[in-house]
């Protein structure tokens, strides 16, 4: 019988161990294509954006790139029920998204609504070809401000200033994922205390601005190019309003920014219709970013 005993302990202790080596490896593997994915480019982009980028997917994931990267780790979506959970009350009301929504597949566009008098950029509307961005931007200023999303249109979804930006995720967080698609010369660089490369060279031109990224900026992109774009952020975060191509050539997403951004608030707004890919899902078309903080209040002019 001992025999027997030692004899299941040592076929277990193999299996175990070829079970460690395989996800050791399989993780390995993973991080290594992280690595050696090929990076989006990048457009500046002219305002109005009648093509920023194209929804291939069906997916697309929302918000700064901590959002981003929460959205990507999930296959659940926002939809017409609002916020997944609401974690914090008081004079903080936080609640908690999935950053990640079924899109109206197709072309997708760009623009700014400015202040009529005084010209100053209020935010931007990031909707499909098929709906009227000033039509949307009139929907969602009659909502304003909602954080019980107690408003009467209920196709729109209010996101609060704490609902994301510098009031959600970590700089750490950010740190970890953007590492496992730097090249693997970077990598070594980077772990290397004796090297004193360039920022920009050792790709720690990043890991400065970290806290800074997590806010005053607003990002969309085809969730299918998640390794794409983070191969581009790993090396260089965005500082200006930009469209996302994909190595295949094709336009994948956006970086809007204003300036002088403290609190941000946004708007989904969905179509009454579930996503023909997604049966369960709410169809997403469109999103009002406020980079100013104006709760949409005041004349604006789209352009």
């Amino acid at each position: 019988m001992p025999k027997e005993k030692s004899s299941k302990k040592v076929t277990t202790g193999g299996s175990a161990s070829k079970a460690s080596k395989t996800a050791s490896s399989t993780t390995t593997t993973s991080e290594s294509s992280k690595s050696n994915s090929k990076p989006a480019g990048k457009i500046k982009m002219k305002f109005p954006c009648t093509h920023a980028f194209e929804c291939t997917s069906g997916e697309i994931l929302w918000g700064q790139i901590q959002c981003l990267i929460k959205g990507s780790k999930t296959k659940a979506h926002d939809g017409v029920n609002g916020p997944i959970s609401s974690g914090f009350g008081g004079t903080i009301l936080q609640s908690e998204f999935c950053y990640r929504a079924a899109a109206r597949k197709g072309k997708w566009v760009v623009e700014r609504f400015v202040n009529s008098e005084d010209k100053w950029v209020g935010g931007f509307i990031v909707h499909h070809e098929d709906i009227s961005g000033k039509e949307l931007l009139e929907r969602c200023s009659s909502i304003g401000i909602s954080l019980a999303q107690s408003h009467e249109d209920k196709q729109i979804v209010y996101v609060n200033r704490y609902d994301w930006s510098w009031h959600s995720g970590s700089s750490t967080e950010v740190g970890k994922e953007l590492k496992l698609y730097k090249s693997h010369k970077k990598k070594k660089k980077d772990d290397d205390e004796d090297y004193r490369g360039s920022d920009e060279e050792s790709g720690s031109g990043y890991d400065s601005e970290e806290c800074e990224r997590l806010g005053g900026n607003f990002q969309m992109i085809d969730a299918s190019e998640y390794d794409s774009v983070m191969k581009l952020l790993s090396s260089k975060h965005p500082e200006e309003c930009i469209q996302y191509r994909a190595p295949s050539g094709t336009l994948c997403g956006v970086h809007v920014c204003g300036e002088d951004t403290e609190y941000e608030l946004g708007w989904l707004v969905f179509s009454g219709k579930k996503h023909s890919d997604f049966p369960e899902s709410d169809e997403l078309i469109g999103v009002v970013y406020d980079s100013s903080y104006c709760a949409l209040e005041g004349d604006f002019e789209v352009e």
